[in-house]
């Protein structure tokens, strides 16, 4: 359908009496420029339609647990995530293999706003989690342990969208990181060892 449509929109540049080349690169821009602003069109439609009335069924249900595992920070992450993944599907179809600089460069952003949603969703999972364990089992030494758990997930994160962005395989990025780690140790030496100490506090009830 998308390819139907931007052969469609190629002939159409022709007859304005605009070159063939020219016209298949402008129908190329115009079917990126139509997925982006549908898919921005579903993200804020998902916001303003779906999140209001899933929260009131929430809130209305006797389960308390889905309170904390279903509200707005983890809905808008899974709102962010839909329509990056579409476009994310739909890309090869609006570009062409000549035009494999602008493919590439969107494919690569495309795969890296898919990584910043879900670290946003497993960041919002794990927050519901340490609220849960605060104020209904009142497990405050997990505290640190989930905190220390969303540390570790934006970093991961972090290097994952930087390789995304810059086209390198995040596994390999992520991998070369044990070369360097003992470098990384001694420049963070003091960060560790209070967050460690952080930890061990929250689990023995210290404090």
């Amino acid at each position: 359908m998308i390819e139907n449509f931007r052969n469609i929109l190629t002939t159409l540049y022709m007859q304005m009496g605009i070159s063939e080349y020219k016209s298949d690169y402008f129908a190329q821009i115009t079917c990126i420029i139509c997925v982006l602003s549908i898919s921005l069109l579903i993200a804020y439609s998902m916001q303003r339609m779906l999140i209001p009335p899933i929260l009131k069924i929430v809130k209305r249900t006797d389960i308390k647990w889905d309170d904390y595992l279903i509200n707005k920070p983890i809905l808008k992450a899974i709102c962010q995530l839909i329509p990056s993944v579409m476009v994310y599907a739909t890309l090869p179809l609006c570009v062409n293999s000549e035009s494999e600089k602008v493919y590439t460069i969107l494919y690569h952003f495309t795969q890296a706003y898919i990584a910043f949603s879900c670290t946003m969703l497993v960041s919002a999972f794990l927050n519901n989690l340490k609220t849960i364990t605060t104020e209904h089992f009142e497990q405050h030494k997990l505290v640190g342990v989930l905190q220390f758990l969303r540390i570790i997930t934006w970093f991961l994160g972090t290097l994952v969208i930087v390789s995304y962005i810059f086209g390198n395989n995040p596994v390999r990025v992520i991998a070369g990181l044990g070369a360097a780690a003992t470098v990384l140790m001694l420049v963070f030496k003091d960060f560790l060892l209070g967050l460690v100490a952080g930890v061990q506090l929250s689990m023995n009830n210290m404090l």
